[in-house]
Formats: structure tokens, sequence, C-alpha cells
């Protein structure tokens, strides 16, 4: 018998976007660096104070209501797993094993311009909460938008991340997407074995933790 196999890989869309409605896409983009900031800063005054509190119930229930509940808890779940990865990097350099492209562990930062201490306006979007049809990005009916530039990989969409540059006034969407791919086939060969790895994009981020 014959089979092919398929390797799964990670990939990501880097395309810019605008708004129909700028102003409220800022207002949110706003509330979900506030809610960032403000449950990262409790977090690391108290694991520099020597106990940790990963509480997040009041945090929630302050933003939910204005940036909604689904984008709230998406926000909550990326700072938890940034500190988890800082956590699992501290073992690592106790260890002596930290790989040695990462010169220095520290915990996750602000969401905020280190130059001016503004803001930077970034919104997490759940995969099931948007679609891509063309030239359209649809949130809900508020959020509304159209793309720039070319989506190169169609596959199971992730996290939709959107961040506005205050500079250039724009905004840019990084989409994570899985896709399937045929390994190349091989010539005069009778049988054949494929390992089948999973590859992440791997950036550095200002939430002191790896993308």
């Amino acid at each position: 018998s014959f089979c092919i196999y398929f390797i799964v890989m990670k990939r990501a869309n880097v395309f810019g976007i605008k708004f129909r409605d700028n102003a409220k896409a800022l207002e949110r983009a706003n509330g979900c660096s506030s809610l960032w900031n403000v449950i990262n800063y409790k977090r690391r005054q108290s694991f520099f104070a020597g106990d940790i509190d990963m509480t997040y119930k009041d945090e929630y229930k302050a933003f939910a209501p204005s940036i909604g509940a689904t984008t709230a808890q998406q926000v909550i779940r990326k700072n938890t797993a940034a500190w988890r990865c800082f956590f699992k990097l501290l073992k690592l350099l106790k260890a002596g094993e930290l790989p040695p492209n990462i010169k220095k562990v520290g915990p996750p930062g602000y969401w905020k311009d280190r130059d001016t201490g503004k803001l930077v306006p970034r919104m997490l979007i759940r995969a099931d909460e948007y679609k891509i049809k063309g030239r359209s990005l649809k949130m809900s009916k508020k959020f509304r938008a159209r793309i720039f530039g070319n989506l190169k990989w169609t596959g199971k969409q992730g996290l939709l991340q959107v961040q506005y540059d205050q500079q250039t006034q724009k905004w840019h969407a990084y989409m994570p997407v899985t896709v399937q791919a045929p390994p190349k086939p091989i010539s005069h060969a009778i049988s054949a074995y494929v390992d089948i790895g999973v590859r992440y994009p791997i950036t550095a981020g200002h939430d002191g933790c790896t993308k």
C-alpha cells in the first residue's frame, strides 16, 4: 500500500487593515491594552514582593463590559501564557540550559511605548470571532475593516492580533494559520519514512515571551 503523509505547519499572514470606524477600533484597542497593563502590573508587583498573584476576576469584571467578554478572556489568557513562559525560562536559566539565542530573562512587560509612555493599542480576537472574505475583515457589526496586502497562507485561522502604529497611524494584523502540505515526492524509492513535525514561527514580543 502507498500512503501520503501531510506535514502540519504553522504560518502567519501579516497584513494592513483600515477600519470603517477608526475611533471605535482605537477605543477597543486601548481598552485591551489597559486590561493587559492593569493585570500585568498586579502580577509584576506581587512577583517582586515574593508571592505572585495570578487572579484576574476583578480585572475581568471591570473590562469585560467595555471590550467584550471574549476579548477580555483572550487578553488575560495571553498574559497568563506569557507569565508561564517566563517561569519556564527561569527554570532553564537556573539549570544552565537557557537557549543561546536568549540573552536576558525578564517578566512580561507592558503594552506601552517605552519612550513616550503611551499605550500601544492592541486587540486580540478569537478565531471564531472574525471572518475574512476577499478584502473584507468582519469582527462584528461594529468592527469591519478592509484588508491591504496579500494573504499568502490559507488554512485554519488562529488568534487575530491587531496593533495600531501611532507614528504611521495605520493598523497591522498578525494572523497565525495552520496549513497542511504534502511532502516532496521521492523518486526511485520503493519505500520512505516521513517525520511529521510541527513548525512554529517565533518572534520576540513586548510581553517578555515568545509568540
